[in-house]
C-alpha cells in the first residue's frame, strides 16, 4: 500500500467512525440522553480500529474457500520469530522498517492505545478498561474468524491470538499513559 492509499485508507475509517459516532449520539439524544465528550470521543476511537480491522470487504465472488478461508494462527506471541530471525540476521533498519511482520505488532498496540487514551476519560476503573479492551479486540476477532458472522463464505482476514494479545495491551497502554498524566497533573508534577 504506497502511501497515497494509507491516508485514502484512514480517512475512510476516520469518515465511518465519525458517521458511527453520530449515529450513536443521535440515537442516545433520541432516547432523551447526551452522549459526553469523552463517550463520543471513546466511540469514535473504536470504531476507528473496528473499520481498520474488518475492512476492506473483498467480492464474495473472487474468495477461495477451497481451504476453509483464511489461515488461524493461535500460537501466542508468533511475531517474535520475525524479531528474533531479524536481530540474529543484523538485518539493517531499513528491512525492519519495511518488513510487515515487524511494523505490525508496533502499530497493533499504537492503533489500539487510542481508544485506550479515550476510555481513561469515560473511566477511572482499571478492570472496566480490560474489559472493554477485550471486549472490543475480540468483537474484531470474532467478526473475522466467523467470515462477519456468516456474511461470507468463508473468513477473509485471518485471525491471530496475536492480535488479541496486542490490541488489548494497547487498550491497557493507551489508559495507562492518559491515567498516569493525569494523576501527575492532579499533584502538580511536571509531565516532562
Amino acid at each position: 500500500m504506497t502511501p497515497v492509499e494509507m491516508v485514502i485508507y484512514a480517512g475512510g475509517a476516520l469518515l465511518y467512525a465519525l458517521a458511527g459516532t453520530l449515529v450513536l449520539g443521535l440515537g442516545v439524544r433520541l432516547a432523551g440522553h447526551r452522549l459526553s465528550r469523552a463517550a463520543a470521543t471513546f466511540a469514535l476511537t473504536a470504531l476507528f480500529v473496528v473499520f481498520l480491522g474488518l475492512h476492506p470487504f473483498p467480492d464474495p465472488a473472487t474468495l477461495d474457500c477451497s481451504q476453509g478461508g483464511a489461515r488461524k494462527y493461535v500460537e501466542p506471541f508468533r511475531f517474535t520469530h520475525a524479531y528474533t530471525r531479524f536481530w540474529n540476521e543484523g538485518r539493517p533498519l531499513g528491512d525492519w522498517l519495511y518488513s510487515l511482520s515487524i511494523v505490525s505488532p508496533v502499530m497493533n498496540v499504537a492503533l489500539f492505545a487510542l481508544p485506550g487514551m479515550a476510555l481513561a476519560r469515560v473511566t477511572r476503573s482499571w478492570n472496566r478498561a480490560a474489559v472493554c479492551a477485550i471486549c472490543l479486540t475480540g468483537f474484531i476477532e470474532l467478526s473475522q474468524i466467523t467470515a462477519l458472522y456468516g456474511l461470507y463464505p468463508c473468513s477473509y482476514r485471518h485471525f491471530e491470538i496475536d492480535d488479541l494479545i496486542l490490541n488489548v495491551t494497547g487498550v491497557m497502554l493507551g489508559f495507562a499513559l492518559v491515567r498516569s498524566v493525569s494523576r501527575a497533573k492532579q499533584r502538580g508534577q511536571d509531565i516532562l
